[in-house]
Formats: structure tokens, sequence, C-alpha cells
């Protein structure tokens, strides 16, 4: 209004009125005018000025982190001064410098104006002697809590790793002592960090039957673990093997290409080896059984026995061409053997499978012999102990034969009768007049090659087992269950024997008179 006055003294009128901030003006007061004074004007000319609007404001600067000397310079600088300086302890700011401020950064204030800071005292300190709480430091970096511990006064113990499909990879799975636990101070923490999901390949095994002249492929998918994965083959054959490669979506491509003259009956193994960036390794592996031609077997006018051996000698072959150190029988049968499939219609092949049916079958008749007669056998040594008497557990018909060589079962015998004698029903036996056996024998060796009959390995078991009752002195009566097993192997892969009997049995013995016997056995199985 007095600048109004005076230019309305002079016969002038007021013009613009702008405003801006000054240093140096007051608020409220001229800080310039146009036309100057002193200019000569006409009468009813205006004059523009410009107010102050005092000192301009400023934004607070951010003094966390700073010294104390490092934030005063800073609100200097800024035309801001510090104002009221406190201490107090943080687990998190080092000792000597901001913790927080107010007002806080950013904010709005006129120059001169005073902002108050907090200092860093430092950890809270630590009673040497009081207990600590455990943090929980589940889900944190080994850095985060290596810091959390430090200012909670623990020290970091051993580091565990392992894989965890629900814990990303680098975070805490769990420690020990567990959170919450009160402990005494400097107590090591021990943390298990996880690696992540497991690396894994699917599947872990494929078997192919392949045929010559054709080509083969499969995958296999991986995951977990961490990258880059790196993936190697080894072979157990160098000249046929299979290829892999990693397709566009990581996983594994496997291809093989069996050759047209590959030997039938061969088997080749591949191993896929992939490791992680971690150096975590798994493998897979891959089975080609080539296969072998069913020409023999499958001949006309071969009678039953004949197509066996055929059968036999095709499923052979893949055993004696996968052999590692086979001798010269098995690589001469082997040879054999490929020329019988390569020309199964020449002369002499029938004569072949006639002369090696003849053969076998002396062996195989032997071993069936020996099988049936087995379970008459067993009754028999029972009915005969009867008339000595047995009663209880009767376990002297048992024997084991190794070559010739025999462990009888008397032994057992003596540990279970503990006292019982011959004769009837004892006052001191438990069972009364009831009877248990077990008779019968495990036969196992092998019988040399001759002139006339192929070698062979046996291993023959018959087992019978029962129970009776003996009704007076002079009969008894009961029933049995016995099972035999023959199996056979013929010397130079001459095919094999195996036989399984089941057989269900009745029996008695009557003695009318002294030194008379009248027994009946009743057999099915």
């Amino acid at each position: 209004s007095g600048a109004e006055s005076l230019l309305t003294s002079a016969g002038l009128i007021i013009g613009t009125v702008s405003e801006e901030y000054s240093a140096t003006v007051p608020a409220g007061q001229i800080i310039r005018q146009s036309p100057t004074a002193s200019s000569v004007l006409q009468a009813g000319s205006a004059v523009a000025i410009w107010v102050s609007q005092g000192l301009a404001p400023i934004s607070v600067p951010d003094l966390s982190g700073q010294t104390l000397s490092g934030a005063e310079s800073l609100l200097t600088s800024a035309g801001l001064i510090i104002g009221t300086v406190s201490e107090e302890y943080s687990a998190t700011v080092p000792a000597g410098q901001v913790i927080r401020q107010s007002p806080t950064a950013s904010s709005v204030l006129q120059a001169g104006s005073a902002v108050a800071i907090w200092v860093s005292q430092g950890s809270t300190p630590i009673d040497p002697t009081a207990p600590v709480v455990v943090p929980d430091l589940s889900g944190q970096t080994q850095t985060t809590a290596t810091s959390i511990l430090a200012a909670t006064g623990l020290l970091l113990g051993v580091i565990h790793t392992e894989y965890d499909a629900n814990v990303p990879a680098g975070q805490i799975i769990r420690h020990m002592p567990t959170a919450n636990s009160s402990v005494p101070p400097n107590t090591p923490v021990e943390l298990w960090i996880s690696k992540g999901v497991a690396l894994s390949i699917t599947p872990t095994s494929v078997t192919l039957e392949v045929e010559n002249g054709k080509s083969y492929e499969t995958s296999f998918t991986i995951s977990g673990g961490i990258l880059p994965y790196r993936l190697e083959l080894t072979s157990s054959n160098t000249d046929i093997h299979g290829q892999v490669s990693f397709m566009p979506n990581g996983n594994i491509h496997y291809s093989i290409e069996i050759p047209a003259n590959a030997p039938p009956g061969l088997t080749l193994e591949d191993t896929l080896s992939i490791s992680d960036g971690t150096g975590s390794l798994v493998t897979a592996s891959v089975t080609a059984n080539i296969k072998v031609p069913e020409v023999l077997s499958t001949l006309p006018n071969l009678s039953p026995n004949e197509r066996s051996v055929a059968r036999a000698l095709e499923n052979s072959l893949s055993a004696l061409s996968n052999l590692v150190n086979p001798t010269p029988e098995q690589q001469d049968l082997r040879n054999q053997i490929l020329n019988l499939i390569a020309a199964p219609d020449a002369p002499g092949t029938r004569d072949a499978l006639k002369a090696l049916t003849n053969s076998n079958a002396d062996a195989a008749g032997i071993s069936g012999i020996q099988t049936g007669t087995q379970q008459l056998t067993n009754l028999n040594t029972r009915l005969l102990a009867l008339r000595r008497g047995a009663t209880g557990i009767d376990l002297r018909g048992l024997a084991l034969m190794a070559d010739g060589q025999v462990l009888s079962g008397r032994e057992l015998t003596l540990l279970t009768e503990s006292g019982q004698s011959g004769g009837g029903a004892s006052a001191d036996n438990p069972f009364g007049r009831w009877g248990f056996f077990l008779n019968g024998r495990v036969d196992f060796g092998n019988r040399s090659q001759t002139d006339n009959q192929t070698g062979f390995d046996f291993r023959i078991t018959g087992i019978t087992g029962g129970i009776d009752y003996r009704f007076s002195e002079k009969f008894i009566a009961g029933g049995a269950l016995g099972y035999s097993s023959n199996s056979t192997n013929f010397d130079v892969y001459g095919g094999s024997l195996d036989t399984k009997t089941l057989h269900l049995a009745a029996y008695a013995t009557l003695s009318p008179f002294p030194q008379t016997y009248i027994d009946a056995v009743i057999d099915t199985g």
C-alpha cells in the first residue's frame, strides 16, 4: 500500500505485481521496479513491481549413515543448522552414524531451520552372563544370518548344505539351536542351507529290444540342480553305442543305430552321466539287447525235446555273447550256435539238435528219478521211526548233502527231545500221544562230463513234514505235506532243467502181532 500511495502522489499507477524469493529483502517488501526510480514518464503511466516472499524453502537432505560432522556439513550447505543431537543403541547402524532425523529427508523448511538427529552408540551392551535368545534365521541368507548373530551376541557355527524342494537355493532351511532357544552368549549356531531341488533324471534306466539294421531313440527328463548341466556318455562297446544331445527344452535325446551285421544276442550298455554347476552327479543307463532270431526253434518237424533244445541254444547265445572272459569251449559253442542260426536249413542242423537232446535227456532223467523217489523215502523213514517208538519232535531224518558230505539232523533232535525217550507216550513228553517230524534232504553237487553223458550241476530239495497220533501201541496214523524241487544246469550252456512238486499224503502203521507190521501210504501231488 506504501508503493501504491507514492505512485498515486506522483500521478502514476501501479502496474504488474510479481512475487519472488529473496535472501536479502524481507517478505512483503519491494525488491525492484520497472521503470526504475528517477525515470521520466507521462502522467498516468504504470510502474511494475516485484514483492519479496522472503527466504526460499529448503529440502532437508538425507542424513542416514552420516557421521555427526558429515551431517552438520550437509545441513550447512543446504542452509540449515543442526539441532538437537541424541544418542541411542542400534543393532543395525554402526556406532557414530546417524540412525534417523527430524524433520525427515525431503521435508521442506525455511533457511536456517534446525534439524534434530539421533546418532548410534552401536549394539546394546550384552551382559556376558545373561542368556541370549536365538533369533529365527529361517529363510535368511548366510550373509544376513551372520550379521544377525553378531548383533545378538552369537557366533556362526558349522555350515551344512542339502537339497530341499521347498526352500530356494541359498536360504537357510533350519538351524541349531532352534529359534527362541535361550543359550549362553557366543554360542555357535549351526546352519543348514538349501541347495534347492536335487538334480535328477527320469527314467534312470531304459531297456531296448533291438534288431539288426534298425535305429532306436528315447529321451530323458532332467530336473533340479544348478545350471549349467554337463552330459557325458560311456559305452560298453566301442564299435556300437548311442549318441546323446540336449534338446531345446533342456532334456536329453538318445539314439542308437544297430548295424546290419551286429552279432545276435549281444547286449550293449550305455551310461549317461549328468552333472550340474555344483558338481552333483546323476546317471541313467540304456541297455540294448540285440534280438536272437528264432530260426532254430521254429524249424518244422522237430520233436518237442528237440524244439526245447533249439530254444535253449537261442537263449544261451545272449549269455555267451556277453561273457567278459569266455573259455575256449564257450567261444567254440558260441561260434557253433551262430553257424546254426546263420544256416538253419543246412545239412546236419537237425542231427546236431537230436544229439544234444539225447545227451541232456540222460542227465535230466537222473535228476527226475531223484526228485520222484524222495517223498516216498521220507515217509518210510517216519514209519520206521514210529516202530522204534519215536514221540514228540523228530528231526533225525533231516540231512544236508554237498557232493557226498552229509550233515544230519540228529543234533537238532537231541536239543528238541530234551529227555524224551522211545516207547509209548511218556509222562515227560509235553505232546502226549502226538508226534511231529521233518524228514528229507537238501542235496547239491555236480556230475562230471563223460563220453556218454553231459556233465551237469544239480540242486535237489526233498522235504516232508507231518503230524501223527498214537492211538495205541499197535496203531499210529498221520498226515504229511512234502515239497520237492530240482534244478539242473548242464555244462557248456547245454540248457537247464527245473522241477517243483508238492505232495499231500496220509499214512498209517499197524502191528497186529509182535514183529509184524502193516504199512499204508496214500500220496497225491
